[in-house]
Protein backbone atom coordinates (compact mmCIF):
# COMPACT_ATOMS: atom_id res chain seq x y z
CA UNK A 1 0.00 0.00 0.00
CA UNK A 2 1.32 3.18 -0.78
CA UNK A 3 1.47 6.53 1.13
CA UNK A 4 0.27 9.81 0.64
CA UNK A 5 2.16 11.43 -2.25
CA UNK A 6 4.43 14.07 -0.61
CA UNK A 7 3.42 16.66 -3.54
CA UNK A 8 -0.01 16.03 -3.58
CA UNK A 9 0.16 16.27 0.64
CA UNK A 10 1.99 20.04 0.25
CA UNK A 11 -0.55 21.35 -1.85
CA UNK A 12 -3.33 20.13 0.41
CA UNK A 13 -1.56 21.87 3.05
CA UNK A 14 -1.61 25.03 1.17
CA UNK A 15 -4.87 25.19 -0.18
CA UNK A 16 -6.19 24.29 3.41
CA UNK A 17 -4.13 27.38 5.31
CA UNK A 18 -5.09 30.04 2.10
CA UNK A 19 -8.89 28.75 2.65
CA UNK A 20 -8.19 29.30 6.91
CA UNK A 21 -6.51 32.59 6.17
CA UNK A 22 -9.37 34.04 3.71
CA UNK A 23 -12.15 32.69 6.36
CA UNK A 24 -10.49 34.66 8.93
CA UNK A 25 -9.88 37.86 6.94
CA UNK A 26 -13.73 38.06 6.24
CA UNK A 27 -14.20 36.96 9.87
CA UNK A 28 -11.95 39.97 11.16
CA UNK A 29 -13.55 42.19 8.13
CA UNK A 30 -16.76 40.97 9.22
CA UNK A 31 -16.38 42.42 12.54
CA UNK A 32 -14.30 45.99 11.65
CA UNK A 33 -17.61 46.45 9.67
CA UNK A 34 -19.83 45.88 12.58
CA UNK A 35 -17.87 48.01 15.05
CA UNK A 36 -17.79 50.75 12.14
CA UNK A 37 -21.78 50.42 12.15
CA UNK A 38 -22.10 50.47 15.50
CA UNK A 39 -19.94 53.44 15.34
CA UNK A 40 -21.23 55.26 13.26
CA UNK A 41 -24.84 55.75 14.77
CA UNK A 42 -23.11 56.12 18.25
CA UNK A 43 -21.40 58.81 17.36
CA UNK A 44 -24.53 60.62 15.36
CA UNK A 45 -26.19 60.23 18.80
CA UNK A 46 -23.79 62.16 20.39
CA UNK A 47 -23.27 64.70 18.26
CA UNK A 48 -26.98 65.24 18.22
CA UNK A 49 -27.27 65.07 22.17
CA UNK A 50 -24.46 67.68 21.68
CA UNK A 51 -26.15 70.09 19.77
CA UNK A 52 -29.48 69.28 21.36
CA UNK A 53 -27.73 70.68 24.88
CA UNK A 54 -26.01 73.86 23.04
CA UNK A 55 -30.10 74.40 22.17
CA UNK A 56 -31.30 73.97 25.10
CA UNK A 57 -28.49 76.32 27.12
CA UNK A 58 -29.03 78.99 24.33
CA UNK A 59 -30.24 81.27 26.82
CA UNK A 60 -27.53 81.19 29.17
CA UNK A 61 -24.87 80.67 26.57
CA UNK A 62 -26.32 84.29 24.95
CA UNK A 63 -26.57 85.88 28.37
CA UNK A 64 -22.59 84.78 28.91
CA UNK A 65 -21.71 85.47 25.43
CA UNK A 66 -23.21 89.44 25.90
CA UNK A 67 -21.81 89.46 29.30
CA UNK A 68 -18.29 89.01 27.72
CA UNK A 69 -19.07 91.67 24.85
CA UNK A 70 -20.18 94.04 27.33
CA UNK A 71 -17.24 93.84 29.94
CA UNK A 72 -14.82 93.12 27.29
CA UNK A 73 -15.72 96.46 25.86
CA UNK A 74 -15.83 98.75 28.95
CA UNK A 75 -12.62 97.14 29.20
CA UNK A 76 -11.18 98.14 25.97
CA UNK A 77 -12.39 101.92 25.99
CA UNK A 78 -11.00 102.48 29.12
CA UNK A 79 -7.47 101.57 28.77
CA UNK A 80 -6.31 104.81 27.08
CA UNK A 81 -5.04 105.19 23.80
CA UNK A 82 -1.16 105.39 22.79
CA UNK A 83 0.46 107.01 20.51
CA UNK A 84 3.68 106.01 17.81
CA UNK A 85 6.32 108.46 16.27
CA UNK A 86 8.91 106.83 14.37
CA UNK A 87 12.21 108.31 13.27
CA UNK A 88 14.89 106.81 10.32
CA UNK A 89 18.54 107.10 10.92
CA UNK A 90 21.37 106.43 8.40
CA UNK A 91 24.51 105.21 9.71
CA UNK A 92 27.46 107.50 9.82
CA UNK A 93 29.31 107.72 6.11
CA UNK A 94 32.36 106.74 8.53
CA UNK A 95 32.89 104.43 11.39
CA UNK A 96 36.32 106.25 12.61
CA UNK A 97 34.88 108.45 15.05
CA UNK A 98 32.59 106.06 16.25
CA UNK A 99 35.10 103.38 17.00
CA UNK A 100 36.97 105.77 19.15
CA UNK A 101 34.01 106.52 21.00
CA UNK A 102 33.14 103.13 21.74
CA UNK A 103 36.89 102.67 23.02
CA UNK A 104 36.10 105.90 25.40
CA UNK A 105 32.93 104.48 26.33
CA UNK A 106 34.60 101.00 27.09
CA UNK A 107 36.45 102.85 29.56
CA UNK A 108 33.42 103.49 31.73
CA UNK A 109 32.45 106.81 30.62
CA UNK A 110 29.40 107.98 31.01
CA UNK A 111 27.77 104.80 31.71
CA UNK A 112 28.19 102.89 28.43
CA UNK A 113 31.08 100.51 28.68
CA UNK A 114 29.00 97.31 29.10
CA UNK A 115 27.70 98.12 25.83
CA UNK A 116 30.50 99.34 23.66
CA UNK A 117 32.47 96.45 24.80
CA UNK A 118 29.80 94.24 23.29
CA UNK A 119 30.01 96.23 20.22
CA UNK A 120 33.90 96.62 19.47
CA UNK A 121 34.10 93.49 17.95
CA UNK A 122 31.32 94.30 15.25
CA UNK A 123 32.12 96.47 12.33
CA UNK A 124 28.57 97.40 12.21
CA UNK A 125 28.21 101.19 13.37
CA UNK A 126 24.54 100.96 12.78
CA UNK A 127 24.50 98.03 15.90
CA UNK A 128 26.79 100.70 17.66
CA UNK A 129 23.95 103.65 17.38
CA UNK A 130 21.56 101.00 18.43
CA UNK A 131 23.48 100.34 21.75
CA UNK A 132 24.01 103.39 22.55
CA UNK A 133 20.28 104.37 21.93
CA UNK A 134 19.53 101.50 24.30
CA UNK A 135 22.18 102.79 26.90
CA UNK A 136 20.80 103.52 30.40
CA UNK A 137 22.51 107.04 30.21
CA UNK A 138 20.57 108.22 26.87
CA UNK A 139 16.91 106.39 29.02
CA UNK A 140 18.20 108.62 32.37
CA UNK A 141 18.16 111.48 30.57
CA UNK A 142 15.05 111.18 28.52
CA UNK A 143 13.32 110.45 31.97
CA UNK A 144 14.06 113.55 33.31
CA UNK A 145 13.79 115.78 30.34
CA UNK A 146 10.03 114.62 30.35
CA UNK A 147 9.41 113.29 33.99
CA UNK A 148 8.95 110.36 32.84
CA UNK A 149 8.89 108.82 36.86
CA UNK A 150 5.51 110.80 37.29
CA UNK A 151 4.12 110.05 34.04
CA UNK A 152 4.66 106.58 34.26
CA UNK A 153 3.60 106.39 37.98
CA UNK A 154 6.91 104.98 38.74
CA UNK A 155 8.62 105.82 42.50
CA UNK A 156 12.34 104.62 41.42
CA UNK A 157 14.21 105.63 37.77
CA UNK A 158 14.45 101.60 37.71
CA UNK A 159 10.95 101.41 37.22
CA UNK A 160 10.64 104.41 34.71
CA UNK A 161 13.42 102.84 32.77
CA UNK A 162 11.83 99.47 32.78
CA UNK A 163 8.45 101.64 31.49
CA UNK A 164 10.44 103.67 28.90
CA UNK A 165 12.17 100.51 27.16
CA UNK A 166 8.93 98.82 26.99
CA UNK A 167 7.56 102.03 25.40
CA UNK A 168 10.38 102.41 22.80
CA UNK A 169 11.65 99.90 20.06
CA UNK A 170 14.93 100.22 18.33
CA UNK A 171 15.85 98.52 15.66
CA UNK A 172 18.21 98.03 12.74
CA UNK A 173 17.38 96.44 9.41
CA UNK A 174 20.04 94.18 8.37
CA UNK A 175 19.29 94.65 4.65
CA UNK A 176 20.46 98.53 4.75
CA UNK A 177 21.44 99.06 8.34
CA UNK A 178 18.68 101.59 8.62
CA UNK A 179 18.01 102.54 12.07
CA UNK A 180 14.20 102.81 13.02
CA UNK A 181 13.12 104.40 16.32
CA UNK A 182 10.12 104.14 17.78
CA UNK A 183 8.36 106.22 20.75
CA UNK A 184 4.70 105.49 22.38
CA UNK A 185 3.00 107.44 24.24
CA UNK A 186 -0.43 108.36 26.11
CA UNK A 187 0.84 112.15 24.37
CA UNK A 188 1.36 112.28 20.43
CA UNK A 189 3.16 115.37 20.99
CA UNK A 190 5.59 114.35 24.06
CA UNK A 191 5.99 111.27 21.59
CA UNK A 192 7.09 112.59 18.78
CA UNK A 193 9.28 115.07 21.53
CA UNK A 194 10.88 112.33 23.05
CA UNK A 195 11.69 110.61 19.54
CA UNK A 196 13.86 113.76 18.58
CA UNK A 197 15.29 113.59 22.22
CA UNK A 198 16.48 110.51 21.27
CA UNK A 199 18.60 111.69 18.04
CA UNK A 200 19.30 114.56 19.84
CA UNK A 201 20.95 112.44 22.74
CA UNK A 202 22.70 110.24 20.34
CA UNK A 203 24.69 112.95 18.61
CA UNK A 204 25.45 114.47 22.27
CA UNK A 205 26.84 111.40 23.44
CA UNK A 206 28.68 110.46 20.28
CA UNK A 207 30.15 114.19 20.61
CA UNK A 208 31.17 113.68 24.34
CA UNK A 209 32.91 110.51 24.12
CA UNK A 210 35.13 110.50 20.67
CA UNK A 211 38.68 111.07 21.45
CA UNK A 212 39.98 112.23 17.82
CA UNK A 213 43.32 113.44 17.61
CA UNK A 214 41.92 116.26 16.08
CA UNK A 215 39.59 116.90 19.54
CA UNK A 216 42.80 116.12 21.49
CA UNK A 217 45.05 118.72 20.04
CA UNK A 218 42.00 121.15 20.16
CA UNK A 219 41.88 120.50 24.12
CA UNK A 220 45.66 120.75 24.57
CA UNK A 221 45.60 123.89 22.47
CA UNK A 222 42.51 125.39 24.44
CA UNK A 223 44.83 124.64 27.47
CA UNK A 224 47.80 126.54 25.85
CA UNK A 225 46.00 129.77 24.87
CA UNK A 226 44.62 129.79 28.11
CA UNK A 227 47.90 129.87 29.83
CA UNK A 228 49.66 132.18 27.12
CA UNK A 229 47.00 134.41 27.84
CA UNK A 230 47.36 134.97 31.30
CA UNK A 231 51.03 135.61 30.63
CA UNK A 232 50.70 138.23 28.38
CA UNK A 233 48.21 139.68 31.09
CA UNK A 234 51.14 139.81 33.48
CA UNK A 235 53.54 140.94 31.23
CA UNK A 236 51.50 143.63 29.40
CA UNK A 237 50.63 144.80 33.67
CA UNK A 238 54.34 144.78 34.59
CA UNK A 239 55.36 146.68 31.54
CA UNK A 240 52.96 149.54 31.52
CA UNK A 241 53.80 149.60 35.48
CA UNK A 242 57.20 150.18 34.60
CA UNK A 243 57.17 152.50 31.70
CA UNK A 244 54.04 154.50 33.96
CA UNK A 245 56.72 155.02 36.95
CA UNK A 246 60.24 155.74 35.49
CA UNK A 247 58.27 157.72 32.63
CA UNK A 248 59.45 155.06 29.89
CA UNK A 249 58.08 155.77 26.66
CA UNK A 250 61.49 154.58 24.63
CA UNK A 251 64.73 154.49 26.41
CA UNK A 252 67.22 154.98 22.67
CA UNK A 253 64.50 157.78 21.64
CA UNK A 254 65.03 159.24 25.02
CA UNK A 255 68.09 159.20 25.06
CA UNK A 256 68.83 161.00 22.32
CA UNK A 257 66.05 163.56 23.50
CA UNK A 258 67.68 164.11 26.90
CA UNK A 259 70.94 164.91 25.23
CA UNK A 260 70.25 167.88 24.09
CA UNK A 261 68.17 168.67 26.91
CA UNK A 262 69.00 169.71 30.58
CA UNK A 263 69.73 167.93 33.24
CA UNK A 264 67.40 169.40 35.84
CA UNK A 265 64.27 168.45 33.47
CA UNK A 266 62.42 166.54 36.05
CA UNK A 267 59.71 164.66 33.31
CA UNK A 268 62.57 162.12 32.21
CA UNK A 269 64.94 160.08 34.03
CA UNK A 270 68.54 161.26 34.17
CA UNK A 271 70.95 160.20 31.62
CA UNK A 272 72.73 158.24 34.51
CA UNK A 273 69.89 155.86 34.85
CA UNK A 274 69.42 155.11 31.37
CA UNK A 275 71.42 152.09 31.05
CA UNK A 276 69.79 150.62 34.00
CA UNK A 277 66.13 151.42 32.78
CA UNK A 278 67.12 150.74 28.93
CA UNK A 279 67.76 146.98 30.23
CA UNK A 280 64.87 146.26 32.55
CA UNK A 281 62.69 147.80 29.57
CA UNK A 282 63.85 145.58 27.19
CA UNK A 283 63.46 142.78 28.82
CA UNK A 284 60.10 143.27 29.60
CA UNK A 285 59.00 144.52 26.23
CA UNK A 286 60.91 141.10 24.72
CA UNK A 287 58.80 139.33 26.90
CA UNK A 288 55.54 140.87 26.46
CA UNK A 289 56.41 140.13 22.31
CA UNK A 290 56.93 137.18 22.47
CA UNK A 291 53.83 136.44 24.39
CA UNK A 292 51.72 138.13 21.97
CA UNK A 293 53.43 136.48 19.15
CA UNK A 294 52.78 132.49 20.80
CA UNK A 295 49.27 133.91 21.68
CA UNK A 296 48.20 134.87 17.94
CA UNK A 297 49.84 131.46 16.51
CA UNK A 298 47.73 129.42 19.15
CA UNK A 299 45.14 131.12 18.17
CA UNK A 300 45.70 130.11 14.74
CA UNK A 301 46.38 126.66 15.25
CA UNK A 302 43.09 126.57 17.96
CA UNK A 303 40.62 127.54 14.68
CA UNK A 304 42.16 125.08 12.80
CA UNK A 305 41.73 122.05 15.45
CA UNK A 306 38.08 123.38 15.95
CA UNK A 307 37.39 123.68 12.42
CA UNK A 308 39.33 119.48 12.06
CA UNK A 309 37.31 118.48 15.03
CA UNK A 310 34.09 119.56 13.68
CA UNK A 311 34.75 117.16 10.71
CA UNK A 312 35.81 114.22 12.32
CA UNK A 313 32.76 114.07 14.66
CA UNK A 314 30.19 111.33 13.30
CA UNK A 315 26.56 112.70 13.03
CA UNK A 316 23.88 110.26 12.35
CA UNK A 317 21.90 111.43 8.99
CA UNK A 318 18.08 111.43 9.75
CA UNK A 319 16.10 110.04 6.59
CA UNK A 320 12.48 110.24 8.45
CA UNK A 321 12.13 112.89 11.36
CA UNK A 322 10.09 112.24 14.03
CA UNK A 323 6.45 112.33 12.78
CA UNK A 324 3.67 113.72 15.18
CA UNK A 325 1.28 110.82 14.93
CA UNK A 326 -2.55 111.42 14.08
CA UNK A 327 -3.99 107.88 14.58
CA UNK A 328 -3.33 105.99 17.92
CA UNK A 329 -1.42 102.44 17.78
CA UNK A 330 -3.05 101.25 20.78
CA UNK A 331 -5.16 99.45 22.04
CA UNK A 332 -7.01 97.43 19.24
CA UNK A 333 -10.45 97.81 21.02
CA UNK A 334 -12.52 95.62 18.31
CA UNK A 335 -9.73 93.04 18.61
CA UNK A 336 -9.92 92.91 22.47
CA UNK A 337 -14.05 92.80 21.90
CA UNK A 338 -14.00 90.09 19.57
CA UNK A 339 -11.99 88.32 22.22
CA UNK A 340 -13.60 89.06 25.49
CA UNK A 341 -16.39 87.77 23.59
CA UNK A 342 -14.98 84.37 21.72
CA UNK A 343 -13.45 83.66 25.90
CA UNK A 344 -16.82 84.32 27.63
CA UNK A 345 -18.60 82.25 24.77
CA UNK A 346 -15.68 79.45 25.43
CA UNK A 347 -16.16 79.20 29.16
CA UNK A 348 -20.07 79.14 28.80
CA UNK A 349 -19.48 76.49 26.68
CA UNK A 350 -16.95 74.57 29.15
CA UNK A 351 -19.77 74.93 32.00
CA UNK A 352 -22.88 73.75 30.32
CA UNK A 353 -21.06 70.49 28.95
CA UNK A 354 -18.87 69.95 32.56
CA UNK A 355 -22.11 70.04 34.34
CA UNK A 356 -23.99 67.83 32.17
CA UNK A 357 -21.00 65.35 32.48
CA UNK A 358 -20.87 65.79 35.93
CA UNK A 359 -24.56 64.97 36.52
CA UNK A 360 -24.61 61.61 34.27
CA UNK A 361 -21.44 60.68 36.19
CA UNK A 362 -22.50 57.65 38.73
CA UNK A 363 -22.48 58.87 42.00
CA UNK A 364 -20.24 56.18 43.60
CA UNK A 365 -17.96 56.44 40.57
CA UNK A 366 -14.17 57.48 43.03
CA UNK A 367 -13.22 60.20 41.06
CA UNK A 368 -16.72 62.15 41.68
CA UNK A 369 -16.75 61.12 45.37
CA UNK A 370 -13.57 62.95 45.54
CA UNK A 371 -14.56 65.88 44.02
CA UNK A 372 -17.35 66.04 46.29
CA UNK A 373 -15.29 66.29 49.55
CA UNK A 374 -13.10 68.64 48.09
CA UNK A 375 -15.98 71.02 47.26
CA UNK A 376 -17.34 70.53 50.68
CA UNK A 377 -14.45 70.74 52.27
CA UNK A 378 -14.10 74.02 50.82
CA UNK A 379 -17.07 74.77 51.50
CA UNK A 380 -17.30 74.42 54.97
CA UNK A 381 -14.10 76.70 54.93
CA UNK A 382 -15.82 79.78 53.37
CA UNK A 383 -18.97 80.10 55.62
CA UNK A 384 -19.83 83.42 53.98
CA UNK A 385 -20.50 81.62 50.59
CA UNK A 386 -22.39 79.02 52.61
CA UNK A 387 -24.87 82.06 53.57
CA UNK A 388 -25.27 83.55 50.66
CA UNK A 389 -26.44 80.71 49.13
CA UNK A 390 -23.21 79.54 46.58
Amino acid sequence: MKGPDPKTSAGLSDLEAAISVTENGEVMAGEQAAQQDFREPATQARTLANLRLLWESRRFLGCVAGAGLLLSTLIAFLIPNRYESVARLMPPDSNTALAQAAVALAGGAAGLGGIASELLGQNNSSDLLAGILSSRTVADTLIQKFDLRKVYGAQRTEDARKGLAARTKISVDRSNQIITISVTDNSPQRAAAMAQAYLEELNRTVAEVSTTSARRERIFLEGCLQAVNQDLEVAEKEFSQFSSKNTAIGIKEQGKSLEKATQSDSLYPSIGKLPLLGVTYADLYRKTKIDETVFETLGQEYELARVEEAKGIATVKVLDPPNLPEKKSFPPRLSYMLLGTVLALSCGLAWVFGRTRWEQTDPSNPGKVLAQEVFDSVKAAMPWASRSGS
